[in-house]
């Protein structure tokens, strides 16, 4: 289900965003804003719902392809509403039915934003932990049911990122978002080459003068990827 191709229907993503305070943080709007550029994706805050409208997205979760999870670290784990939520919906019952085939087949990402750069989640870094070791337990939620896990994509230190290193969470997040196999060699030329050509023919002519850079990068990008595959 998961891996739906260009023949088949679109692939449905619903990300569910936990964060108590996402006004407040810089790194969820950005990502929101990328998110929206992506069709077929549905963008739930968790914290946002009223208790009916949290019971009311299992049957969202049971409509979508892929299932995101979106937080920031806290306390070495995902945030209360996340797991008030899962306590709630995914109890055993629920989950060992999603195994007969409502949650089979469907891919489970994660989105994990931290306030440290990258070298602190290792053995010897300032936390000691891979951030891999702190998702175990969703990977063995997703092994329960019978769900396929995607590469967790992790942003760390988003506030003191360079603009080339959200340029390159832009793209991880969109691929993670719309590819069938996130990262796969064999599938981001053709990531890339699509996202050219529908950024070619959006644009008017007076656009396309202000946006040969953006599409010559993505075209580099794609003959970058293609040479690379003859090697």
């Amino acid at each position: 289900m998961a891996d739906k191709d260009d023949g088949g229907a679109a692939m449905q993503t619903l990300i569910i965003v936990s964060h108590p305070d996402i006004d407040g943080s810089t790194s969820q709007a950005f990502l929101r804003a990328t998110a929206a550029l992506e069709p077929h994706t549905e963008w739930v805050h968790l914290d946002g719902l009223e208790p009916a409208a949290r019971h009311q997205l299992w049957s969202r979760v049971q409509a979508a392809d892929r299932i995101i999870f979106q937080f920031p670290l806290y306390w070495y784990g995902a945030p209360a509403s996340l797991w008030a939520w899962l306590d709630d919906e995914w109890t055993d019952h629920q989950v060992s039915a999603a195994r007969a085939g409502e949650l089979r087949g469907k891919a489970l990402g994660l989105v994990v934003t931290t306030g440290h750069p990258s070298a602190a989640f290792r053995v010897g870094g300032s936390e000691n932990v891979t951030l891999d070791q702190l998702m175990v337990p969703f990977w063995s939620l997703a092994r329960k049911a019978a769900m396929v896990p995607l590469p967790a994509l992790y942003i760390n230190d988003f506030a003191h990122q360079s603009d080339a290193a959200r340029a390159q969470t832009y793209i991880q997040y969109r691929q993670l978002l719309s590819m069938p196999h996130p990262g796969a060699p064999a599938e981001l030329a053709a990531w890339f080459a699509q996202r050219a050509r529908a950024l070619g023919d959006e644009l008017t002519a007076t656009e396309l003068t202000d946006r040969d850079d953006e599409l010559a990068q993505l075209r580099g990008v794609v003959g970058d990827l293609r040479r690379g595959d003859d090697d």
